[in-house]
């Protein structure tokens, strides 16, 4: 294992106790980065957002949101397949060629909103599990938690204030690319290229604002204060909206 891959990472210092905790087994989805890796049958949503192959990149870190798709590519069919198929980045993300090739030509917001549809929240990593090419005894399980009080890094554009409803959000890209206009905030020991999923505050106006697609995506409430990059304390769970 390299040594870049098993260095200490300066992870959050004070998370919040936590309470409440209700956890699943997870599994770093190794099927998923395989595909990324070698992009068989599957359309970049990112065409213009260069795959780093770093393994970092693919590994799951503790605070870190992670997915899994709402499809049967979470079934990985070993004996641990009662546990869920989960990642934490969007490097290299795809959606498959056969079904969604309309989208080909199409631009990357067109993909990208594609993408969220297909994706569903799984928790926050309580563990690391790591990404190690040349190591056939990878770090695959986690525990993910879904409910109780945690501690997660504000990945996304905007400050998020205690109270808020708190939704998870696309990866928020390198000005370099044309993916977005936005700037990716710097977390602590995490590599500026890892395509980690934004968060962001739930605000809408007026009921006849109302969005009931993005309102599936809210993750919980927050508990604390935090700019973009800055830890923040939230109650994890959809029942607390």
């Amino acid at each position: 294992m390299t040594a870049a891959a098993i260095r200490d990472i300066p992870g959050i210092t004070s998370p919040i106790t936590h309470a409440g905790r209700v956890v699943y087994n997870g599994i770093r989805n190794f099927l998923e980065t395989r595909r990324r890796m070698h992009m068989r049958g599957l359309m970049r949503v990112y065409e213009d957002e260069a795959v780093d192959k770093n393994p970092e990149n693919f590994s799951i870190q503790p605070y870190e949101l992670c997915f899994r798709w709402n499809e049967s590519l979470n079934k990985i069919h070993t004996p641990n397949d009662t546990d869920m198929a989960v990642f934490s980045s969007a490097n290299g993300i795809g959606l498959s060629a056969h079904t969604y090739g309309h989208l080909v030509h199409k631009s990357n917001t067109d993909r990208e909103a594609q993408m969220i549809k297909n994706l569903h929240f799984a928790g926050v990593a309580c563990n690391r599990a790591l990404y190690d090419p040349s190591n056939h005894a990878n770090e695959e399980g986690l525990a993910v938690q879904v409910g109780g009080l945690q501690t997660i890094y504000n990945t996304g554009e905007g400050q998020i204030f205690a109270g808020d409803l708190v939704m998870w959000d696309k990866p928020v890209a390198n000005k370099k690319t044309s993916m977005s206009h936005g700037h990716r905030p710097r977390i602590p020991g995490i590599r500026h290229e890892k395509l980690l999923f934004g968060v962001k505050r739930w605000d809408f106006a007026t009921p006849a604002n109302f969005d009931f697609e993005a309102s599936q995506r809210i993750i919980g409430k927050a508990m604390s204060t935090a700019k973009s990059g800055q830890p923040f304390d939230i109650l994890l769970g959809r029942y607390c909206v």
